[in-house]
């Protein structure tokens, strides 16, 4: 029909494989949303044991599933190389991008393994060791790994670990074993995360951002061309510098994305912000140095400073983490998801409901049932001129200084996309800052952004609206243009009449000719 639905099905991502735009074709249908609408907010999955097969990855791009995350304080080089080699041939069957992302270990302590491969429970009022050594742990000690502050740890400090769920209270401490009690009854497992709280902070302590083996990582990630790293442990703008220096790390491409994920970066925040190309607010780690009251306006406040620097934010953990073993969520979980589309998150991420769960793609699909109904809600008009009056605001602040071409494209693009009720933006991008630009105003309408890199469409799958497009080459415009709208049209993304913005010209810098324009569809 060329009439349009009330409802118009649209896909998430979509590729022109074609070297030449001119022989270009559609290879595939793109998939629908769940709900039979275009989906604005990016869904981001850890991979894993449950998620490493060709079948199982196919069926979480058809999901939804828009970015990849491998977390390397889990898994090794041979699972990793099985997911990426088989996440590779999926976007290749399905003709679906999806961004990798590297998650890096960070300065981060973990515990050893439990002689039965599981763990252990421990009493509340029990005693228990951490020793410097490498055991096999039972209910008596486990081994307590990479941990630069033992000499510090002094009787009352508190040993907390899987993200609070079991904390220890320390009452004697000698140079290889720190005794404790245990403060409440739980199942301790292998190689849990910890934190150590000291009753006297440490004053003018620095630990390593990058160990060896994260130097290593990055390596691996860097030759097997991932498209971006989130950052762990980062306590100042200058850690991301340090990961920027590595070897061969500046001609890789890759984007850093700083990881919130320790009370000493909120110190530093705006100048992390600033040097960081995203944030990821990783809320099981912060959660345990930051007292529980202060979690949610601390996610309101991050995502806020995210939205007005037009930087992607990420939310990680405990999104629909019931569903790791239940079929359906919680209404907490449900209303949870909900707030963070009507804060402004670009990317919810899942844990271990894909990477160990029994039901990885129900979850995504239910995630995206709850962005697709809740963006509907969103009064995108007022969305705007609030973005808008800020980027004033802080112009005036500044001085008034004049505000850059490439900025006044991107929210005068939204401006006339709502003036002429467009049906969606087509960006052309070559590095996709363009789009980005686009996407931080938050447009009622998709972002087509039509690019010749695969890199940069990957690269933009973590910021909100945005639909790539990937064909050979962005030259002979007009025949890209016609191109692009027919491929649109058969994807049911555009009708006969419908008004399209679209933006082209030099739109990666703020020098040369930028052109903004608008067409009927005949």
């Amino acid at each position: 029909s060329s009439v349009r639905p009330a409802c118009p099905g649209a896909g998430a991502h979509m590729t022109m494989l074609a070297s030449d735009v001119a022989s270009a074709s559609m290879t595939y249908q793109v998939p629908k949303s769940i709900t039979g609408r275009t989906v604005k907010t990016q869904t981001m999955c850890t991979l894993g044991p449950a998620s490493r097969t060709r079948k199982q990855l196919a069926q979480l791009l058809v999901a939804g599933m828009n970015a990849a995350r491998l977390n390397f304080s889990h898994g090794n080089y041979e699972l990793f190389d099985e997911i990426t080699t088989n996440l590779r041939a999926a976007m290749s069957e399905t003709g679906l991008h999806c961004a990798l992302v590297m998650d890096s270990r960070g300065p981060e302590i973990r515990i050893g393994t439990f002689a039965n491969g599981k763990g252990v429970r421990l009493a509340k009022g029990q005693r228990f060791k951490f020793v410097s050594w490498h055991v096999k742990g039972d209910d008596t000690q486990v081994t307590l790994l990479s941990w630069t502050l033992w000499q510090h740890v002094q009787p009352g400090d508190k040993v907390i670990l899987d993200y609070g769920l079991i904390s220890f209270t320390v009452v004697a401490v000698t140079p290889r074993c720190i005794e404790t009690t245990v403060d409440n009854t739980n199942f301790l497992g292998s190689r849990k995360h910890a934190v150590v709280k000291l009753q006297k902070p440490l004053e003018n302590f620095r630990q390593s951002l990058l160990s060896y083996k994260d130097t290593e990582d990055i390596a691996w990630a860097i030759e097997h061309q991932l498209d971006m790293i989130a950052v762990s442990g980062v306590r100042r703008a200058a850690d991301l510098d340090e990961v920027r220096a590595l070897p061969g790390f500046a001609e890789s491409g890759m984007r850093v994305l700083a990881k919130v994920d320790n009370a000493a970066v909120l110190e530093c925040i705006d100048d992390v912000l600033a040097s960081a190309d995203g944030i990821v607010l990783c809320r099981s780690d912060i959660a345990v140095e930051v007292p529980v009251q202060r979690i949610a306006s601390l996610q309101k406040s991050l995502i806020e400073k995210c939205n007005h620097a037009g930087k992607p934010i990420v939310i990680l953990n405990h999104v629909l983490a019931s569903m790791r073993s239940n079929p359906t969520p919680t209404r907490a979980e449900a209303t949870d998801i909900a707030n963070m589309v009507l804060d402004g998150a670009d990317c919810l991420g899942l844990t271990d409901t894909t990477a160990t769960g029994a039901n990885g793609v129900e979850c995504v699909e239910v995630l995206r049932k709850i962005c697709v109904e809740t963006e509907m809600s969103v009064n995108y008009r007022q969305l705007y001129a609030e973005l808008r009056g800020h980027m004033l605001s802080a112009a005036a602040a500044a001085g008034g200084a004049p505000q850059s071409l490439g900025h006044s494209l991107a929210s005068s693009t939204v401006k006339t996309a709502w003036d002429v009720e467009a049906a969606v933006i087509i960006i052309f991008t070559r590095s996709g800052e363009a789009a980005r630009r686009v996407s931080k105003y938050r447009p009622h309408c998709q972002l087509v952004c039509v690019t010749s890199s695969e890199r940069t469409a990957h690269q933009l799958l973590i910021s909100r609206a945005c639909t790539p497009i990937v064909v050979g080459s962005l030259k002979r415009f007009e025949a890209l243009v016609d191109h692009v709208l027919k491929k649109l049209a058969r994807e049911k993304l555009v009708y006969p009449g419908d008004m399209i913005v679209q933006t082209s010209g030099v739109l990666d810098s703020d020098e040369g000719t930028h052109v903004l324009s608008v067409l009927q569809l005949p």
